[in-house]
């Protein structure tokens, strides 16, 4: 209806104008199904009333009948159950990344396995993800006597998945809370081809950033790309 050109026409505007209405609704349904779980993985950082996607999104979920997409959802109930429970049980923002890595592993993996065949979809350990970013630190600082921190250092993840190399870096410590908002707003650039993980980057990266410096503040750094190319 014209609640879905609106939609489709701000995903068009503000991400890609390639993205197609096929594309749409399976973001659509995908967040539908993933919504309790972005809940329970940002909770107090009041998603999704603050991300520009999750609104956009919510604001057609709002449109349709709710029974039906409760029924719908009905037998995911203890998968949502279990990811609750592991999120509880997660001590540090670290095991948090974990659950988001291995998650959306697992879901693209078996919801998509043509897409992620496709694409290629492997996401880098945490472990991986924290000794890159030090040991471009240290290569900064050996080499060209600067830090990663620094104002004009930019840095670019060209394939962004689920965000996971810039909040480790937001959560480092290798930028000062000085230099951060700088660096988040100016110098932070991400590149992404899946809309799902587009969307759960943005959010995870914007979370990060709330939980350092106690603001929220919308992550314009990223970029999707287009998906058939």
């Amino acid at each position: 209806g014209q609640e879905f050109a609106i939609f489709l026409k701000g995903l068009q505007d503000t991400l890609n104008p390639a993205v197609t209405a096929d594309e749409a609704i399976e973001m659509l349904a995908q967040h539908i199904l993933t919504l309790p779980v972005f809940q329970a993985l940002f909770a107090g950082s009041d998603f999704p009333e603050n991300n520009a996607v999750a609104k956009a999104l919510q604001a057609i979920v709002q449109k349709l009948d709710t029974a039906a997409v409760a029924s719908e959802t009905e037998g995911l109930a203890k998968f949502y159950e279990n990811i609750r429970e592991r999120i509880s049980l997660a001590k540090s923002d670290k095991s948090k990344q974990d659950i988001i890595r291995n998650l959306y592993d697992t879901f693209f993996n078996n919801s998509f396995p043509r897409m992620a065949a496709r694409l290629g979809i492997v996401y880098t350990p945490t472990e991986v993800v924290d000794f890159i970013l030090h040991s471009v630190q240290a290569a900064l600082s050996k080499h060209f006597n600067c830090n990663i921190g620094d104002k004009d250092v930019q840095l670019l993840d060209p394939f962004s998945g689920t965000g996971t190399f810039f909040v480790r870096l937001i959560q480092s410590g290798l930028i000062s809370k000085e230099d951060l908002p700088h660096k988040y707003s100016h110098e932070l650039h991400a590149n992404e081809i899946v809309l799902l993980a587009y969307y759960i980057a943005t959010v995870n990266i914007e979370t990060a950033y709330h939980g350092q410096t106690g603001t929220y503040l919308p992550f314009t750094g990223m970029v999707l790309t287009d998906t058939f190319q």
